[in-house]
């Protein structure tokens, strides 16, 4: 059962993601947009500010403390 709460929450963030990008940047997070990213090694296609990147690292770890605080059932 603490698979299924965990495929739940997981797509949960997934749409907030999706949510967000689409808020800033009027389109939908897919698999081609997914591998340009993984892809981008000399940021050639995203710029990230650092701020940006500090604000996703919070979000993660606020994310997985909130998981690890959760019930598991």
């Amino acid at each position: 059962m603490a698979a299924g709460h965990t495929a739940g929450r997981a797509g949960l963030c997934a749409l907030l993601l999706d949510t967000v990008v689409y808020a800033q940047y009027r389109f939908h997070v897919n698999l081609f947009m997914v591998s340009l990213f993984l892809n981008d090694k000399n940021g050639e296609i995203f710029d990230f500010t650092t701020s940006t990147w500090l604000v996703v690292g919070a979000c993660v770890v606020v994310a997985l403390a909130l998981e690890a605080g959760s019930p598991a059932g």
